[in-house]
Order: structure tokens, then C-alpha cells, then sequence
């Protein structure tokens, strides 16, 4: 990069450019410019085989369109039948709580009941 623009201001630089150039610390830079020019020759060399890819995967979408849309349609019938299954349960929650809410309190107090028979017992 450095070599370039003591390039550009004349030839009496050019010596000095090209030692630049050389120095270790302009490695990454011609690392850099190496790998480059290797991308764009991988890049052309694929570029049709890479198209080809590009055809045979829009025609396999396309022919994988009715399997998808069966397998959707198949899911709606799945998902219509949880739903006709879950909406009851759903117009239940308040009930549902409402036993869990009683059944954990009772639960607590058993524990707690328990508890304080241990303690007067001697047991703790």
C-alpha cells in the first residue's frame, strides 16, 4: 500500500518503493493481495458451476412444492385437532388453578404440620 503511493510520486522513489515493498512489514499486504488474486481465479473457474447449482436448486424447489404443501396441510389437520382437543382444557384454567392453588396449600401445611410434630416429638 505504501509502495504504491511512493510509487506514484516518481521514478526517482522506485528503489526505495520496491525495498518498502519487500520489508517485512509490508508481508501482510502482499499475503493480503495474494490471497485476493486466488479468490478471483477460484471465483471465475466456478462461476459456471456455480450457476448450474443455482438451476438445480430452484428446480428442485420447485418440484419439492406440492410435497411441502401436503405435508402443511397435513400439519393443519394435526394442529386443528390438538386445538379441538386443548380448547376445553383451556376453558378450564380457572378451575385447574384454583385445585393446584388448594392441592399445594394443603400440601404446605401437611409439610408444615409434619414439621412441627417432629420438632415436638423430639425427632429434630
Amino acid at each position: 500500500m505504501l509502495s504504491k503511493f511512493v510509487t506514484s510520486l516518481g521514478e526517482e522513489y522506485a528503489p526505495l518503493a520496491e525495498k518498502i515493498a519487500a520489508s517485512s512489514e509490508e508481508a501482510g499486504a502482499r499475503a493480503q493481495i495474494s490471497m485476493n488474486k486466488l479468490k478471483i481465479a477460484v471465483g471465475t473457474a466456478l462461476k459456471p458451476i456455480g450457476a448450474e447449482f443455482q438451476e438445480i436448486g430452484a428446480e428442485l424447489l420447485v418440484s419439492l412444492i406440492p410435497a411441502l404443501k401436503s405435508l402443511a396441510e397435513i400439519g393443519a389437520g394435526a394442529f386443528r385437532g390438538l386445538a379441538a382437543v386443548l380448547k376445553p382444557i383451556a376453558g378450564q384454567l380457572d378451575n385447574i388453578m384454583d385445585a393446584v392453588v388448594v392441592l399445594a396449600g394443603a400440601s404446605g401445611f401437611y409439610a408444615l404440620g409434619s414439621a412441627v410434630q417432629a420438632v415436638a416429638s423430639g425427632a429434630i
